[in-house]
């Protein structure tokens, strides 16, 4: 098989997309569990990809990206109201390099995480 250097996580052989259809599999199967999923691996493996594949609906997905500045700024002194208004009507939210967020990981009150389930 021929890589494809968009679709990485796809190349060179069986255990690749074996490793793929299962990280896409787990995922898929805890969806609307009202709990946050989180992608975590060494940098420019095919987490974005696997995540853009796995959500090309951009009509219920909201992929944000960490890396820019007006990104990491909607997080800041955020409330469940301003929550609600950058979600909107998405059912998935997406955080690329969410680790660039201040704060990203603290306790928020779990009504303003709990989106359209």
């Amino acid at each position: 098989m021929d890589c494809n250097p968009q679709m990485s996580y796809f190349c060179s052989g069986k255990s690749i997309v074996m490793i793929s259809r299962i990280l896409t599999e787990s995922i898929s199967s805890r969806l609307g569990s009202g709990k946050a999923i989180i992608v975590m691996g060494p940098r420019q493996v095919g987490k974005t990809t696997m995540l853009r594949t796995l959500f090309p609906d951009t009509e219920y997905v909201l992929f944000l990206n960490g890396d820019e500045m007006d990104v990491r700024r909607l997080f800041e002194n955020m409330t469940s109201t301003r929550l609600r208004a950058i979600i909107g009507n998405k059912r998935v939210v997406v955080i690329d390099e969410a680790q660039r967020i201040e704060d990203i990981g603290l306790s928020r009150p779990k009504k303003s995480l709990q989106v359209n389930n």
